[in-house]
């Protein structure tokens, strides 16, 4: 028989309370009027629109933009940025011809890049896409070349005295070693993806959250901004939710994750 369920036993107890009470701290301040109501509607009203939101297929319709845009265009980027960090980690003059260019190119803004996007890919999630995918590729891309370099320069010797070819050693030592860090760049990468994809439907208008963001704004629907907010912050929540473990189970072989049960 299973033990009844208590406030004690209550998974995440302490950050659940924690957004409680600032709820409740938000409302009374906008009650007495100590926060404008014009710029702080009452969390109340919020979760009420926020409600209202949720039990509408236009809700869930743009949620599913926002989240396929920055999954595609994580996947896109992840899909470049691993095997050519892979490739510039392993052979040091490549990485050193090609490290001006990313030193270069990784600090632009991929939201800087948004007007160029809509007048060669539109107004649609291809545009997304492309920018959520250049926001990803940076992140993964060093993390993965920091990664080939962590190679055990011992473990690769013996792989070469015993005459295992490059490609062999590529996948069985050298994309191990440099696993761990591929995930947290993708891991942290998703959660980016996911605020550049919702900045770009704010600016460009895609379809999505941000768009959504726009639209109760220009309406003077206060709440409702609020509201999409919340909701976008609660799909970061889910995303890194599902990132967690899913790295935790690639990497049950490691030291790491095997020091820290």
């Amino acid at each position: 028989m299973r033990p009844a369920l208590t406030w004690r036993r209550l998974p995440g107890r302490r950050q659940l309370l924690s957004v409680l009470v600032t709820l409740l701290l938000v409302q009374a301040l906008s009650v007495t009027g100590v926060l404008s109501r014009d710029s702080f509607p009452l969390p109340s009203e919020v979760l009420v629109r926020f409600g209202e939101l949720v039990v509408g297929a236009g809700f869930w319709v743009s949620v599913g933009d926002s989240l396929s845009q920055a999954l595609l265009g994580l996947a896109l980027g992840t899909a470049v940025a691993v095997p050519l960090g892979l490739l510039l980690g392993r052979f040091a003059p490549a990485e050193q011809a090609a490290r001006p260019i990313i030193e270069f190119l990784r600090p632009i803004p991929s939201i800087a890049l948004l007007p160029l996007v809509i007048l060669t890919a539109g107004v649609g999630m291809s545009g997304a896409v492309i920018l959520t995918g250049l926001s990803s590729l940076w992140m993964v891309l060093v993390l993965a070349i920091r990664g080939a370099r962590a190679t055990d320069p011992v473990a690769e010797q013996t792989l070469v005295s015993f005459g295992v070819p490059p490609l062999a050693r590529v996948w069985r030592l050298v994309l191990p070693s440099a696993l761990p860090f591929i995930l947290t760049g993708i891991r942290i990468a998703a959660s980016v993806a996911l605020v550049v994809a919702i900045t770009v439907e704010l600016l460009g208008g895609m379809p999505g959250l941000g768009k959504d963001v726009q639209a109760s704004l220009q309406n003077g629907d206060k709440a409702g901004v609020y509201a999409y907010t919340i909701a976008a912050g609660l799909l970061g929540l889910l995303v890194n939710f599902v990132f967690v473990p899913v790295e935790d189970r690639l990497l049950s072989w490691h030291s790491s994750r095997r020091a820290a049960k």
